[in-house]
């Protein structure tokens, strides 16, 4: 947990651990994309960030500088292939590890090995004894897939033969400690379940009767109830965009919360739904509101609107050029003279 009684916390060191979640994982790219534009600095001087199965995928995407906007956007597209089957990631012809592997190979870029070593710490299961064993060194980007591979490895549901990493079999992170280094003070928990993390979901429930899973406090209610039965079997996008969107909010609170926030954050002015063509103008920068004619603000709005609802809040990611361009307003033909009328 976070020192809430650090005089300074810009001041203090600290780790970052990402819970293990499945399809949930999407969550995780909310608020590590919070993390990375409004508190650059938390990400940057972090002595480790650990993660569990999908939060692993997340803690490499966020310690190698690789696009949040993309990865997220891989989970949603990931999620409508499971869902096209019957019995969904069960199905024999969907094979998530593969996927998996495919997608880190696209994302991550050549030496990511290099800026994951030393920083990133992957939680893994060994098949041997069941003992947790976290990895912090990786001899390659194929090692370093590999790793993510084994630790979000669930026996049966992503095959029966566990994968090897330097000559060891290792399984599922999650299920001997999902959520890394926990119990030390200066470590910032992330989790998309309601309960005692220091970013998570905050429901508005009065049972305080909690679950806890290899190391990951659930709060029991409905919601994560609901939120465990979507963690494997994935649903609908809209359902995991609005989940993303839930991670970045959740992430600004806990900067608030904690006097962490490196800017003010400008999507906070956005109204969710527009009511009239002054709120949109209100909305954006001075010099594009000098410049932009009501369709213009119109197509612009559109476009955040999409990004946002994508999950994009990353600051590597850029809008299409069409979106940003400026558009010249057509030369208007001069009136024609008025003549006065005859007598």
């Amino acid at each position: 947990m976070f020192p809430k009684d650090a005089t300074s916390p810009r001041e203090t060191t600290w780790n970052i651990s990402f819970a293990g979640c499945g399809f949930l994982g999407v969550y995780h790219i909310g608020v590590a994309s919070c993390l990375r534009e409004h508190a650059p600095f938390l990400v940057a001087n972090a002595t480790h960030i650990y993660g569990a199965s999908a939060g692993a995928l997340t803690a490499t995407a966020l310690v190698t500088g690789a696009c949040l906007g993309e990865a997220g956007a891989n989970i949603i597209e990931v999620s409508k292939e499971a869902r096209k089957r019957f019995l969904g990631p069960l199905h024999p012809s969907f094979n998530l590890v593969k996927t998996i592997r495919s997608c880190l190979m696209k994302t991550l870029p050549a030496d990511s090995h290099e800026r994951a070593s030393g920083r990133l710490g992957i939680s893994l299961t060994r098949v041997s004894d069941g003992e947790n064993v976290i990895i912090y060194h990786f001899s390659s980007k194929e090692e370093l897939i590999q790793a993510n591979v084994c630790s979000t490895f669930i026996p049966v549901y992503c095959g029966l033969i566990p994968p090897i990493l330097q000559g060891v079999r290792y399984v599922d992170g999650g299920i001997s400690d999902n959520l890394p280094l926990y119990e030390l003070k200066n470590t910032i928990t992330v989790s998309p379940f309601s309960g005692e993390s220091d970013i998570c979901p905050q429901d508005s429930s009065t049972n305080i009767h909690e679950l806890r899973v290899t190391n990951t406090s659930i709060q029991f209610n409905l919601r994560n109830l609901y939120r465990l039965s979507k963690a494997l079997f994935p649903p609908e996008p809209m359902v995991l965009r609005e989940m993303c969107k839930q991670g970045y909010r959740d992430g600004l609170r806990f900067l608030r919360r904690n006097g962490l926030l490196d800017r003010p954050n400008p999507l906070l002015a956005l109204p969710s739904v527009p009511l009239s063509y002054a709120a949109y103008c209100e909305a954006l920068p001075g010099w594009m509101r000098s410049n932009l004619s009501l369709v213009d603000t119109l197509a612009k709005w559109e476009e955040c609107q999409r990004q946002m609802l994508l999950g994009l809040f990353c600051t590597n990611v850029a809008f299409p050029p069409d979106a940003l361009r400026m558009r010249t307003p057509a030369p208007t033909s001069p009136a024609p003279p008025q003549h006065p009328p005859p007598c």
